[in-house]
């Protein structure tokens, strides 16, 4: 599989807003997909851990974290959403995914520096929930969590 043909199917095109780059990846979207749906959009997982799966692709891994359903105030709480609802998800590249083949509108994340590595980037978009970590221009992973708009459905300490 050619290098952009990789890209259009990990992170589809940002130019139109109903595309699932603005709902998640791949039209599953944290706090609101559920299990079932996701598996009939990537079908089964390779494996399934405690609350997350893992899906393996040709260009790199998918993990999917759900929700225990558990109240708010309880251990392992953070959202007011069912049992089996995605909070989270994480495509990890590895190398080769160069930033610069995204035409990513930087004007539409903040940029930081840090974590794991101090060489690390970090383009952050709130609003659409999105973090992608760059390292030496390649992009290595893209976490897709909640957006801006659902933070009303967070556990409140």
């Amino acid at each position: 599989m050619n290098f952009v043909l990789a890209l259009l199917l990990l992170l589809p095109a940002q130019s139109s807003p109903s595309t699932s780059r603005e709902s998640g990846w791949r039209g599953i979207v944290p706090l609101h997909s559920k299990r079932s749906e996701v598996e009939n959009i990537l079908g089964p997982p390779a494996e399934t851990l405690s609350n997350s799966v893992l899906y393996r692709t040709k260009d790199g891994t998918v993990l999917i974290f759900y929700s225990k359903g558990t109240a708010c105030g309880t251990k392992g709480s953070g959202w007011r959403v069912p049992s089996d609802t995605v909070i989270a998800i994480d495509v990890n590249l590895g190398p080769g995914h160069h930033l610069s083949k995204l035409n990513l509108d930087e004007t539409k994340y903040t940029k930081k520096s840090g974590g794991h590595r101090p060489e690390d980037i970090y383009y952050v978009n709130e609003e659409r929930g999105e973090v992608l970590r760059v390292f030496n221009g390649d992009v290595m992973d893209i976490h897709y969590g909640p957006k801006s708009s659902d933070k009303d459905l967070k556990c409140r300490p």
